[in-house]
């Protein structure tokens, strides 16, 4: 489980603190809880995504002080407060692109968590406008935050990644996803490494994708019969390992595989997803050439629920 470090009392008024988040240090660490000190002073990037309020929560829990990374305004960050006491989380404005202020943001910290990742590149409405690619957020983005978290002296980090990761796998996103672990661990030898399996849970891009087909789609498609096999783990499972490692400095340059206890096919999960919303639609077998363009084609637009890569 996650533990809280003792206060190190100081002289009455002396501050210490994670850039925007002064605290005392004659305040008392307390016996757990939001209320109390934790310890830990830590820069969360990724932290308004699907793991994001998860890690924050659990580590909130526990008192420790954040800086939330946002590309947005308040808006994107705002569902977060609720999550850690009053003036023990502050967002930070960032742009991966831009060096100083990811270097802001991690100034300070004790840990630095990364969750960024992304599952289609972002895009205008002009297929060709690309904002924000694979290799944008899962390399060099990777690789700049762990650089400037070595050269700021931060004394441990955390880098998710994914079990899919292979260099030299078919899909872009998962060989995007495998240089970054090595760039990462290049940069800041040391590095944990969390390697989750597909996830499952509130707001995820899984169970409700299924869903959605079957509420909207007159038949569902299936590639090779839905014969593909993966073992789901749930977010909180996930997201609670994450927040132990970060705080837990002897997990220092270990890999964690995160997976489900239950091995299923792409079948299984649709039936699944389907007798428990109670809509019931045919299966169709595709062939993986004609899902793989339906994917190209689909990925154009700016917020496509298949691609090439999902194939």
């Amino acid at each position: 489980g996650l533990s809280t470090a003792p206060a190190t009392n100081g002289p009455p008024g002396e501050l210490v603190g994670l850039g925007r988040t002064e605290m005392p240090r004659n305040v008392a660490a307390g016996t757990g809880g939001r209320h109390s000190r934790g310890g830990q002073k830590i820069a969360i990037f990724g932290a308004t995504g699907f793991f994001g309020g998860y890690v924050v929560n659990e580590l909130g829990k526990h008192g420790h002080n954040m800086v939330v990374a946002t590309r947005g305004d308040d808006v994107s960050w705002r569902h977060l407060k609720p999550y850690a006491d009053y003036g023990k989380m502050v967002p930070s404005y960032v742009s991966i692109k831009d060096e100083k202020s990811i270097r802001d943001t991690i100034r300070g910290a004790d840990t630095v968590i990364n969750l960024m990742g992304k599952h289609y590149e972002t895009k205008h409405y002009f297929p060709t406008l690309i904002n924000c690619s694979f290799e944008d957020v899962h390399i060099n983005g990777a690789e700049l935050v762990a650089r400037v978290a070595r050269e700021e002296d931060v004394k441990h980090l955390v880098h998710v990644s994914s079990a899919y990761a292979k260099q030299d796998s078919q899909s872009r996103w998962a060989r995007t996803k495998a240089v970054g672990e090595e760039r990462v661990n290049k940069q800041f030898p040391g590095a944990v490494i969390v390697r989750p399996n597909t996830v499952y849970g509130d707001e995820d891009r899984y169970l409700i994708a299924y869903a959605s087909m079957a509420m909207g789609l007159p038949a569902i498609p299936l590639v090779e019969n839905g014969q593909a096999k993966q073992s789901p783990v749930y977010i909180g499972d996930v997201c609670r390992a994450i927040a132990a490692a970060a705080v837990n400095y002897t997990t220092a340059g270990k890999t964690f595989n995160l997976s489900g206890s239950q091995e299923y096919t792409t079948k299984q999960i649709i039936e699944y997803v389907m007798s428990q919303t109670g809509r019931h639609k045919p299966l169709v077998d595709v062939p993986v050439n004609i899902a793989e363009l339906t994917g190209r084609l689909i990925n154009n637009f700016p917020n496509p629920y298949l691609t090439e890569d999902y194939v």
